[in-house]
């Protein structure tokens, strides 16, 4: 079983206030010209981008080429919107080497400024890890534990249904459930690091349980244009017979943010 760690980095910000004057504060009346701290404008409702990427892939395919990566998000106010789509295919002297399609979309709605309940649906094809077909209804509920300027970290988990067909034939279908976390920090004005992990447990079988890692690290360029550079790692800890457990895909993009 191949094994997948990332780094976390934990950040702490160290806050100092001027000393006192030699004058007693009850002593001396506010002043009116001074400076008052401004408060950082809140985070835009819409956000989102479009990516065009090199892509390389290891485990059931062995190949390059280019990827399509679109993401859209609506913060909840109360209600939100979170929905993305990756395509990938390659075409070697005439045959076809690699192809993977994957929708999402899950609506939230906020209770809390720290809680959320969400419902997605998702569906993904991917014939060279023999899976003709994937769609997953999901339910559940977020924390947001972390929420500060610079790092944020969230918590999900819920319920699931999951069915699927096989290229080879057949198909299974039944519960699951999920947990995972959205974890992101950034350095300076223009950098950003994050990590996105979800684990897939079957409860009709216990050693069937998938795990998906992403992890990017994007870098602004000018306002409207970044470069992106990810890490995806697919396990699958009963696979399709005669297929690999791990798959990864390693993308360098260039992303236009809206």
């Amino acid at each position: 079983m191949s094994r997948y760690l990332f780094l976390a980095l934990l950040s702490s910000l160290l806050l100092a206030a001027p000393l006192a004057a030699d004058t007693p504060a009850a002593d001396c009346p506010p002043c009116p010209d001074a400076a008052v701290e401004e408060t950082p404008p809140p985070p835009p409702l819409w956000s989102g981008g479009l990516g065009l990427s090199l892509v390389t892939t290891s485990g059931n395919s062995d190949v390059r080429s280019f990827g399509f990566d679109l993401s859209l998000k609506r913060l909840p106010d109360p209600w939100g919107l979170e929905a993305g789509l990756i395509a990938t295919r390659v075409d070697e002297d005439g045959e076809r080497r690699a192809e993977r399609l994957f929708a999402r979309a899950r609506a939230a709605r906020a209770l809390t400024e720290r809680w959320e309940l969400f419902g997605g649906l998702a569906a993904e094809r991917d014939e060279f890890a023999g899976l003709d077909h994937r769609s997953l209804v999901e339910t559940g509920a977020l924390w947001h534990l972390l929420a500060g300027d610079r790092q944020t970290l969230d918590l999900d988990f819920g319920l699931t249904w999951t069915d699927e067909s096989f290229v080879a034939g057949g198909s299974e279908s039944g519960f699951g459930g999920l947990a995972g976390l959205a974890w992101s920090y950034r350095f300076g004005e223009t950098a950003t690091l994050r990590e996105r992990a979800l684990w897939y447990p079957n409860f009709e079988s216990g050693g069937d349980w998938r795990l998906t890692s992403e992890t990017a690290l994007e870098a602004g360029l000018t306002a409207r244009w970044a470069l992106k550079l990810g890490l995806l790692v697919r396990y699958d800890h009963h696979p399709v017979p005669g297929f690999e457990t791990t798959d990864t895909t390693t993308t360098a993009s260039l992303v236009w943010k809206l």
